[in-house]
């Protein structure tokens, strides 16, 4: 998936209307997930997203491998993005479903083995935000977890 593509995901299924507001969405889950991810695994999941994009996810630094749960994700995402946790939700998951769309199956399941049970809620979108023809390709994501 190109650049192009992944921002016009994100604001599609997030329901946003600059590539700004993607783009801090996106930075704000990567430096989230990187947070959270141990080994290697947000460098491995950074290689097979656009270059632009990678930056957020090989940044993770000291932190990574570090152990919280959903919530505190929401909560960090929402400080990072400068908004609420409920809307940092709905961003992180729009994010998410867009790395589905543009990542392998086999890297989706090594990040999925990673993150315990509640991470879930991080891999599902919710109606909101979704445009009106996407009921079908929600119905898919969620399958595939």
């Amino acid at each position: 998936m190109q650049y192009n593509e992944f921002i016009k995901s994100v604001k599609e299924h997030a329901n946003l209307r600059t590539e700004e507001e993607a783009l801090r969405a996106i930075a704000a889950t990567f430096t989230t997930l990187a947070q959270r991810l141990a080994g290697r695994e947000a460098q491995n999941l950074a290689s097979q997203l656009p270059a632009e994009i990678q930056k957020y996810l090989e940044n993770s630094g000291y932190m990574a491998g570090a152990d919280f749960g959903i919530n505190e994700f929401f909560q960090r995402v929402a400080k990072i993005e400068n908004t609420d946790p409920n809307t940092a939700k709905q961003h992180a998951q729009a994010v998410m479903w867009t790395v589905s769309e543009a990542s392998t199956r086999g890297e989706l399941d090594n990040i999925r083995h990673q993150l315990p049970v509640e991470y879930s809620q991080l891999m599902q979108m919710t109606e909101m935000g979704l445009p009106d023809n996407a009921h079908q390709a929600k119905m898919e994501f969620e399958n595939r977890y």
